[in-house]
This record gives structure tokens, C-alpha cells and sequence, in this order.
């Protein structure tokens, strides 16, 4: 994205601004998001291919709901699981 330019356009989805980004003269590669550097997310993006194809990706649904069960360590996830260090590969009774 850093190396697209800002278009001065703006919107707002789930209370997220992404703004929009454009490739002044790009024949390949990122030509235009809408992005958000608060979340570091791209709402939509447009690539052009070396064949002239474009392939367009967008975000069509968001939730601010996190399960933060998810963000523990694995090990408090998952204490049945044994932890090894790759030095401790050989290790484990055999």
C-alpha cells in the first residue's frame, strides 16, 4: 500500500475508515485498496496480472467480537498436549 497513492476518498464500514489507495501508472501488481492503518486491513484490493487480468478481493463481513480463548497460549489451550523443544526431539521415552 505504501507505494500507492492516496486518493483523498474515504469510507466507513462497522465504524472502520478505510481509505482508498490507487497505482498512478502500475502495468502489475497492488493497483487500488481501500485501507484501514488503524487495523492494518484491507477492505478491498485490486491486483493487476502480467496477462492484463485483474483479481479483486474484498472483505464482506466484519465483527468486532473476539474469543479471546483463542489468544492463550497453546499450552493453557491445549495442557494434555506435551511441549518439546526441537532439542528435545529424541527425548521423549522411546
Amino acid at each position: 500500500v505504501a507505494s500507492l497513492a492516496d486518493t483523498g476518498e474515504r469510507r466507513t464500514v462497522a465504524g472502520i475508515t478505510f481509505y482508498r489507495y490507487r497505482a498512478a501508472d502500475a502495468a502489475t501488481g497492488l493497483v487500488d485498496a481501500w485501507w484501514s492503518p488503524s487495523l492494518l486491513l484491507a477492505l478491498e484490493q485490486t491486483t493487476r496480472e502480467t496477462d492484463g487480468r485483474s483479481v479483486t478481493t474484498r472483505v464482506v463481513s466484519l465483527t468486532r467480537d473476539v474469543d479471546t480463548a483463542v489468544l492463550a497460549a497453546p499450552a493453557e489451550r491445549f495442557p494434555a498436549y506435551a511441549v518439546l523443544d526441537a532439542a528435545d526431539g529424541n527425548d521423549h521415552g522411546e
